[in-house]
């Protein structure tokens, strides 16, 4: 696990990182290439700062592992699931100790149900009119990178609270 410091650090970094993730996916259904390359930085940063150095390496070594098996769903679901989406699921993984894997897991699936939920309320209630919104003009995608955000930032300030609480 991080020192609480680096993950005081690691949260305070990702919140609004997660946010832009949540605007940007919601408005155009993309995941900006930078705030993934950011996400990494926060990592490589609190990372090498908070965590023993096997650990750590260990860490990037969950994310190389994420990578191939992001190849191949990407390449079995033929596209349907967003690069996007499992690019940010790639650079979040190191952040996943085993203390807080589950924790994270049972958040993104309670938040992918309210949230799609949420959006197929929302597109029901505008009725077809055009929002500007992807994500809400849209009948078939809904934005995954709002669930995994809103999953990974609530499980690691969890985490932080229950730390110093």
């Amino acid at each position: 696990m991080l020192s609480d410091p680096a993950l005081i650090a690691a949260v305070a970094l990702l919140v609004p990182l997660m946010g832009i993730v949540a605007y940007t996916d919601t408005r155009d259904l993309r995941i900006p290439n930078w705030t993934v390359l950011a996400v990494l930085g926060v990592f490589l940063a609190t990372g090498s700062w908070g965590l023993p150095f096997e650990t750590f390496l260990w860490r990037l070594g969950y994310a190389a592992v994420a990578f191939g098996l992001s190849l191949l769903l990407y390449n079995v679901a033929q596209g349907g699931i967003g690069a996007g989406d499992l690019k940010l699921m790639i650079v979040l993984v190191p952040f996943l100790s085993g203390a807080i894997l589950v924790d994270f897991l049972l958040i993104y699936v309670a938040v992918s149900v309210l949230g799609s939920l949420a959006f197929w309320a929302a597109r029901r209630a505008l009725k077809g009119r055009s929002t500007g919104w992807k994500a809400l003009d849209t009948a078939v995608y809904y934005p995954v990178g709002v669930y995994i955000g809103i999953a990974i930032t609530a499980a690691l300030f969890l985490e932080l609270v229950v730390r110093l609480g």
